[in-house]
């Protein structure tokens, strides 16, 4: 029989050993990728959830011709008739130039299909299982209309 601080002793090198083969572990390689669903939306006004099989999109501007990884992508917005992209990134930068991807190849409930670019009207991201909260379009009236509101409750509450 251990006395309990022994017990104790023992419990703490085990969790200690645990922790340390998580340290240790080999790496497997992939980069983290919280965010690699995407919603992509089509000139014809179908949207589909998808995740991208091609890990970065090209992208050509005045200045360089980039590959950016889709999990760095909140949206990209194409316009075909300009031969134009305008690309959003979770960090709030924004860039714009052209994307010279032919098709856009991806995995779907219904498995992997390819899609002409020229179909596609903007790219998505889904983070958690939720497309971003839409933008909503404030005006001044509109803001104080809403506070006058909220004051009027809370008087309520105070009378």
């Amino acid at each position: 029989m251990t006395d309990p601080a022994q017990r104790y002793g023992i419990a703490c090198l085990v969790l200690l050993a645990v922790l340390a083969c998580g340290v240790f572990a080999e790496d497997d390689g992939k980069p983290d990728q919280p965010n690699t669903r995407f919603i992509v939306n089509l000139a014809d006004g179908s949207s589909i959830n998808c995740k991208p099989l091609a890990v970065a999109l090209p992208i050509k501007t005045s200045y360089a011709e980039l590959s950016i990884p889709f999990h760095r992508l909140r949206k990209v917005e194409l316009d075909h008739e300009k031969n134009k992209a305008k690309i959003k990134f979770m960090n709030g930068d924004i860039i714009q130039g052209s994307c010279p991807l032919e098709a856009l190849e991806i995995e779907t409930l219904l498995g992997k299909i390819t899609i002409a670019m020229k179909h596609v009207t903007d790219i998505v991201s889904v983070i958690e299982g939720k497309p971003p909260p839409p933008v909503y379009h404030d005006s001044p009236e509109k803001r104080n209309r809403c506070i006058n509101n909220l004051r009027i409750i809370d008087s309520a509450f105070r009378s």
